[in-house]
């Protein structure tokens, strides 16, 4: 058995030698025009190309151990001669980093590893790409999230929007280590965000099918720490201060708006300033539905209003149905605030013709018709029938959304206690001689001109 292992030895080791030199001469035949990358003297170059062709062999077998001593003899005779060398020689020492035990002898070799990323540069160039090569093992082998950092800045700044996923996702974690250690300032990360945000997009857009996951995953992972470190108070300070120094540049104003918006920071001056600035420099659906999100919330209803009408204007037909039912809702209820009630109601209506099951919309016509009860009637029980309408759309909302249930049982509460008294009813012969309430349908007047059920 033993006189069977060696034999069987021998011949892997002639096969070896024999594939190397098959492997040499090709290399020469190749390269003859070329040799000065294989070394400055013949014997260097024949040097070089018997190592190659030996770690190549050992490498295809996936033997990255006894790959590793030719392929730092190829390294060392001729660093110029293929990018092949730099690519392999990280997997070999991943390899032998990820098998070591001893940490002084784990800590030699991770640096051999960035002198393999430094070289590559130097030869092969891509300096954008490798870096951000190198700062994935710095972060995850190294262990230096801040070293990591700085190594991905670099890289990502020239990657730009052609950076990978992965290298994104990690970019932005080892930034927020450098935050804790006080490295980089939040002013830092919430701009970076915008930058990572937009890259990841663009990303997107471009990636197979397969791909795409990858940059949704890494949407959802600097989502998740920029929500970490990103307050409103932290937000409208820096926007304040950048909106002030720019006000016209458009990019900046931009930028603003977008990070205002993500963590809802809506209620402040400075989210009313940079969005009324973005509708004067670029006029657009978005900017015009922020500024009236923002006049609601001040209880400013005109220009609310005014606003949701833009937007809505400026959408025009190639809007999707779900943000179009966002911008009806919007102007309904700017609506209802400046007392327009008919308008409010035909805005609430359109929101129905999206979603026929929007609760709020029917509140909002629910809350459109009482406020309009009192003029659309002739006598005194007809000036208060609009609130048998009313609550009808306010059951109707809660039977179609439980979402509004407690509004819509709050509004009918209040409203029930607006109905004709039985006085009234009787008085104005909505009642028999004998109390009992007469079914007979009534039509609303004014703007309103539909029916409802008198009831006590």
């Amino acid at each position: 058995m033993v006189l069977q292992t060696q034999i069987q030895l021998k011949m892997n080791i002639r096969k070896s030698i024999a594939f190397a030199m098959f492997a040499v001469a090709g290399l020469s035949v190749a390269s003859a025009q070329d040799d000065s990358k294989y070394g400055a003297t013949p014997e260097d170059q024949q040097k070089c190309k018997e190592n190659i062709s030996l770690y190549r062999e050992f490498r295809d077998q996936k033997d990255y151990a006894s790959a590793y001593e030719p392929w730092k003899e190829a390294v060392t005779i001729c660093p110029k001669s293929a990018l092949s060398l730099y690519t392999d020689g990280a997997k070999f020492l991943k390899s032998r980093i990820k098998a070591s035990k001893v940490v002084a002898e784990r800590d030699v070799m991770i640096d051999s590893l960035m002198w393999v990323y430094d070289m590559r540069m130097e030869y092969f160039g891509d300096s954008g790409k490798v870096m951000g090569y190198k700062g994935v093992d710095i972060f995850t082998i190294k262990k230096d999230p801040i070293l990591a950092y700085q190594t991905f800045k670099i890289g990502v700044g020239k990657t730009k929007e052609k950076t990978v996923a992965a290298i994104i996702d990690l970019y932005y974690r080892s930034m927020f280590e450098a935050l804790k250690e006080e490295k980089v300032t939040k002013t830092e990360m919430l701009e970076e965000y915008l930058v990572l945000s937009e890259y990841v997009s663009i990303g997107m857009s471009k990636a197979k099918e397969s791909r795409k996951e990858s940059f949704a995953k890494v949407k959802s992972n600097l989502d998740e720490i920029f929500v970490l470190i990103a307050t409103c108070e932290d937000i409208e300070a820096i926007a304040k201060e950048r909106f002030e120094a720019a006000p016209n540049d458009l990019d900046n104003v931009k930028k603003l708006m977008k990070i205002l918006a993500k963590r809802d920071c809506t209620d402040g001056d400075i989210f009313t300033k940079v969005a009324a600035r973005l509708n004067e420099l670029d006029p657009s659906h978005e900017s015009a539905y922020a500024l009236s999100l923002s006049m609601l919330k001040k209880a400013n209803y005109s220009d609310a209003l005014k606003y949701s009408k833009q937007a809505i204007e400026l959408a025009g037909e190639s809007l999707d149905d779900l943000t179009k039912l966002d911008y009806y809702l919007a102007a309904a209820s700017a609506a209802i605030g400046a007392g327009q009630a008919s308008t409010a109601a035909s805005f609430a209506r359109k929101a129905l013709t999206i979603d026929s099951n929007n609760g709020k919309a029917y509140l909002l016509i629910g809350d459109a018709i009482a406020m309009s009860a009192p003029n659309c009637g002739d006598d005194e029980v007809m000036k208060k029938a609009g609130y048998w309408l009313a609550v009808d759309y306010y059951q109707k909302a809660k039977s179609k959304d439980a979402n509004v249930a407690a509004a819509a049982n709050s509004k009918i509460s209040a409203y029930s206690k607006r109905f004709p008294d039985k006085k009234l009813l009787f008085q104005y012969q909505y009642m028999d001689s004998s109390g009992n309430l007469k079914k007979d349908p009534v039509k609303i007047g004014c703007w309103i001109n539909e029916s409802t059920i008198p009831r006590l």
